[in-house]
């Protein structure tokens, strides 16, 4: 119920911005800080599942921005990407 509320007056005016972050032990960089790194970080996945296993999708992707919203007693921090079709053989990875 605490979450409801905090979300529900919205986030605070000021938003803060990052190059990267680290979640669960794992390091992202955004594309343009990983641009000149000899390794670089920027690569996201995001495992989808239906409920047909044969015809689960994946996503896969390249983090661009890095967002935390602050609310009342919470924050969330969005990660913005630019998404591959993996499927369309002209687009793809």
């Amino acid at each position: 119920m605490e979450d409801l509320l905090a979300l529900s007056h919205g986030p605070t005016k000021y938003v803060l911005h990052y190059n990267g972050y680290i979640v669960n032990g794992y390091r992202f960089h955004a594309e343009d800080y990983d641009k000149n790194l000899k390794t670089q970080n920027c690569g996201v996945v995001v495992v989808g599942e239906t409920d047909k296993h044969s015809e689960n999708i994946d996503y896969y992707g390249v983090l661009t921005d890095v967002l935390k919203l602050q609310f009342t007693g919470r924050r969330v921090v969005l990660f913005e990407c630019k998404w591959f079709d993996a499927y369309d053989k002209t687009k793809g990875v």
